[in-house]
């Protein structure tokens, strides 16, 4: 049988992945649902050059990278994002977000600047669910992974009437750890459900406005999932070092995440061109309490290292975008989009140590994001060869403090960049295409909040901006 065109929007526009000049891998829902990926963490065996290791169950804060470029844990500023459904997921506790009823993941390699501004110096991963549309869809599914480990999914959408389509898409995940805790017994407890509402709204054929809202409910109880980087390093009373996936630090502990993210995109073709306003918000709160009690092999004093922590996180993000699509009304056409795009990010850690006996950390911090841009692909002959540029102005604005360890006092800091794209594509008539390009990427300037001055130790308390250029060329063959 013929496969349909494989669609993209890594150009913010609905366009077949042939003739699209760049690297992008494509995991369709079909993919998704027979290679059992449940997280974007799992997407990294089937994506090349793409490491991801989620904030919860880990230990540790999530780490994202493509191309070996990628965030430090704690950075408000990453080098590499995660699109839901429009919703930006930039920092590193939203990294853990399941995958259910999608319908499509891209990946995007290389400097994203032009089109997703400084939060995309390494790519973007865009993940899309499923809409409804005009034909009724129900799915069920159960997954038993152990004796303990379970997953359910339901899903229902259809047509209110011929112009209104809603949609439901339900999540419950529960089970436990595979690491056990050999202090309290037990493997730490494991719950999470998520629930997501869409409507799809077409009065007419030239205008459609989509509306998701999406609530992510995640538990871990008796203890994180920490295992020690290295675990000759250390020993405690009931034994690390057994050969097995085992722990006896977190004699007490819990990580609990709840996100509501909601997004709002409105289009609308008229004259020629096609109009398209998306706004987004997302809130996500993090409570974690890890007690440590760690017995290292190497100390002089042979005396056990004990830490408790406790946390409280808030982060908030705001993203609005305008843009204006010339649409080519013929192949001789140039098909160009302007915009303008704003977002704002909050940052909130209150982190006590000793169960609330010292302050470690007490962060305000902010961002705002400005930006022009403009991108175009303009035909250059009759067989398929095309010019791709882009062109994007962003403004930084960051402020920081921290009241905690460290006393970074209130700090602000600015910065701009001009990132830019300049390239080329050749479809062939083998079904093949030809591209190559040279694109720029940043990171703005920012604030280092956990800067520490004290001790004969001295760090920084700001950061400046980083930039990058990314050149590639490929060539993507694709038969029936």
């Amino acid at each position: 049988r013929t496969l349909s065109p494989v669609q993209v929007t890594a150009t913010k526009i609905d366009e077949p992945l042939l003739g699209t000049p760049q690297s992008i891998t494509v995991l369709t829902s079909t993919q998704i649902e027979s290679f059992g990926i449940k997280a974007p963490e799992e997407l990294t065996p089937f994506v090349p050059n793409l490491k991801l290791d989620s904030g919860y169950g880990a230990g540790s804060r999530g780490f994202l990278s493509i191309r070996g470029v990628g965030n430090t844990p704690g950075s408000m500023d990453p080098s590499a994002s995660i699109y839901v459904d429009d919703v930006p997921y930039h920092d590193f506790m939203t990294y853990a977000q399941p995958l259910f009823d999608v319908k499509q993941v891209e990946v995007l390699k290389g400097s994203q600047g032009t089109l997703y501004g400084g939060f995309a110096q390494a790519g973007v991963i865009d993940i899309r669910s499923n809409l409804p549309g005009q034909e009724l869809k129900r799915n069920v599914s159960f997954d038993l992974f152990s004796p303990q480990n379970t997953r359910a999914t339901v899903s229902l959408s259809g047509p209110v009437n011929d112009r209104l389509s809603l949609g439901v898409s339900v999540l419950d995940e529960r089970g436990e750890s595979f690491i056990k805790n050999v202090t309290l017994g037990k493997n730490s407890d494991r719950a999470q459900n998520a629930i997501r509402l869409q409507g799809v709204l077409r009065p007419d054929a030239e205008t459609e406005a989509v509306l998701t809202v999406m609530h992510h409910r995640q538990r871990n109880d008796g203890g994180s999932d920490y295992m020690p980087v290295n675990r000759a390093t250390y020993n405690t009373f009931a034994g690390v070092n057994t050969g097995k996936f085992e722990i006896a630090n977190n004699i007490e502990g819990y990580q609990n995440l709840d996100t509501h993210a909601q997004s709002l995109r409105l289009k609308k073709l008229a004259s020629g061109v096609e109009y398209t306003v998306v706004a987004a918000n997302r809130e996500t709160k993090s409570n974690s309490l890890v007690d440590f009690n760690y017995y290292p092999n190497d100390s002089t004093t042979n005396a056990p290292l004990n830490f408790a922590s406790k946390s409280n996180d808030k982060i908030t993000n705001q993203y609005f975008e305008s843009r204006a699509r010339f649409v080519p009304q013929g192949s001789d056409d140039a098909d160009v989009t302007v915009g303008y795009s704003w977002m704002k990010q909050t940052y909130d850690v209150y982190n006590t140590v000793d169960l609330s006996s010292r302050t470690s950390d007490l962060i305000k911090a902010n961002g705002t994001n400005n930006s022009l841009f403009a991108n175009g692909k303009f035909p250059l002959s009759k067989n398929g060869m095309s010019l791709i540029a882009g062109l994007r102005y962003e403004q930084a604005e960051r402020y920081g403090h921290n009241a905690g360890w460290g006393g970074v006092a209130p700090t602000s800091i600015s910065s701009s960049n001009t990132t830019w794209k300049l390239g080329a594509s050749n479809l062939l008539d083998n079904g093949a295409d030809l591209y190559a390009h040279i694109a720029t990427g940043w990171r703005p300037a920012a604030v280092n909040y956990y800067s520490y001055n004290g001790g004969g130790i001295s760090s920084p308390t700001t950061v400046g901006k980083e930039k990058s250029t990314t050149y590639e060329a490929g060539y993507r063959h694709a038969t029936e």
